[in-house]
This record gives structure tokens, C-alpha cells and sequence, in this order.
């Protein structure tokens, strides 16, 4: 059975987002290794974390990304997860798109190296010490808006054409939870700026000045657009070619798998 604390935060997702799918005990698979999907006193199954109740638990969620939950509403929730200090005190940890934060780690944001980079859920695993716990968790207004209708508000599958256009942009806006306009502001992109701060994560050492995202026939340059094709590990020139770009159609092919 699922612990009450994560049965508690299952409930407030689903209230949000109905439709949402949400994973909890672990397959096969997940027995053969430490994991808070697999259920504590339980003969031969490595739990995660323990407690002294003798009641069959897993502590771990996995809300899946569709059209009813969407890459921005799952930023959200793995930002709620790993920064609110009223949800930190109930959680071990939080692993979405590449990243891990965790209370091993004064819950300090990492790159995640494990073989599943959790591009198409948010993982979340609870502490055994909270599992009678039945507040509601503090949930920020992601989920306060009405709930989508099915079907996203952009096809799922971009055509991999190198432009980078109002389609395009507003996946990567998706992907990144920023407002979904289509458009790159000019001098200071919240985009550009989330693509920056992202970036900075792995090294980069941008000015997070949400500037040097474009795509235009005079070829010009930027830091921005060379660490961005670092990152897509394309060959760097530090400009998006015009009208079809290879560094664009390499973010056109992670978007559509829902990562960036």
C-alpha cells in the first residue's frame, strides 16, 4: 500500500490534474535493487527507507508527463517537492529531467547520472519518519488554474525542419515552464533566461541576462548559442544558421521527447 503522506500528495495531484497517472509500487525490475518503490517488511524486496510499524509500504511516486500533465506542470511540482521547506521535511529526494535534489544534499540541486534521466516523470520519494503524516502538502498555483482539456496545446511531435519558430519556441517554453507566447523577446527572453540558468548548471557560466537566442541570416553570434550547442554536442560556431539549423533540429528532436 502507499503510504499515507504520498497517498495525501497522490490525492492533491489528482484533484489538480484529473487524468494524471501516477505510478507508485515498482516492478519486478525495481526488487532486484534499493528503491522507494518497493514496499518496506516485505520478505526479500529492498526498501528504500524503513520504519517500525510492520505495515507494507512504498514511499515513492512517479507522476507521469501527457496531455494531462504536462513538462511545466511537472517542473512545478518537482520545484514544490525540493524548495518549500514544509515538503523537504517529508521527502528524501526529487529526480526530474536530468536533475536530482536532495536531502543527503542540504537539498542543492545536481545533475542525476542514472541510467533513466526522467525526462517523462517526476520521481518523487517520501521519508519513512512522515508516512502517517495527512496535511496537505504546500503546493504552489500550478495546479490552480482549470484543468487542461486531453490533448496538448502544441502537437506532441515537432517536424524536425531546423527553424526556429513559434511551434518550436513554445515546446521549448513547455519544457523550460515559462510563459507559452512562441516568441523569444528581444533583450530579455524569460526563456533565455531559464535556457541560461539551465546551462549554468553544467558548467557554462552565462550572464543570465535573457539575451543571445536568435535565428537570423546575418549569422550572428553569441555565448549563449555556442554553449547551447555544447550542450546538444553539435559542432559549435556560436550561431544558428538560417533558414534551417542543425543545432535546432538537435533541440527540435529532445523536445519532442519531452526534455531539454
Amino acid at each position: 500500500m502507499r503510504s499515507k503522506n504520498m497517498q495525501v500528495l497522490t490525492n492533491q495531484i489528482k484533484a489538480r490534474r484529473p487524468g494524471v497517472t501516477i505510478w507508485g509500487v515498482g516492478d519486478d525490475a525495481h526488487k532486484t535493487q534499493t528503491s522507494g518503490h518497493n514496499e518496506d517488511d516485505t520478505p526479500g524486496v529492498r526498501a528504500e527507507d524503513q520504519d517500525a510499524d510492520n505495515i507494507r509500504e512504498h514511499r515513492a511516486l512517479d507522476v507521469k508527463i501527457d496531455q494531462y500533465f504536462s513538462a511545466a506542470d511537472a517542473a512545478a511540482l518537482y520545484r514544490d517537492m525540493t524548495t518549500i521547506p514544509e515538503n523537504q521535511k517529508r521527502l528524501l529526494y526529487g529526480i526530474y529531467n536530468r536533475h536530482i535534489t536532495s536531502r543527503s544534499r542540504n537539498w542543492v540541486e545536481r545533475p542525476y547520472e542514472g541510467s533513466n534521466p526522467h525526462t517523462g516523470h517526476v520521481h518523487i520519494s517520501g521519508e519513512a519518519d512522515d508516512d502517517a503524516n495527512e496535511d496537505p502538502w504546500v503546493l504552489s498555483d500550478w495546479g490552480s488554474s482549470p484543468s487542461p482539456t486531453p490533448g496538448p496545446s502544441v502537437p506532441l511531435q515537432l517536424e524536425v525542419d531546423g527553424e526556429l519558430g513559434p511551434k518550436t519556441i513554445k515546446r521549448w517554453q513547455q519544457i523550460m515552464g515559462t510563459t507559452q507566447d512562441g516568441k523569444i523577446d528581444s533583450g530579455n527572453s524569460e526563456l533565455v533566461r531559464a535556457v541560461q540558468r539551465h546551462l549554468n548548471k553544467f558548467g557554462f557560466r552565462l550572464a543570465v541576462d535573457g539575451e543571445g537566442i536568435w535565428q537570423t541570416p546575418d549569422r550572428r553570434r553569441s555565448k549563449t548559442i555556442g554553449a547551447l550547442q555544447r550542450y546538444l554536442r553539435v559542432p559549435v560556431d556560436s550561431y544558428l544558421s538560417h533558414p534551417k539549423s542543425e543545432t535546432v533540429k538537435a533541440l527540435q528532436r529532445r523536445l519532442n521527447n519531452n526534455t531539454f
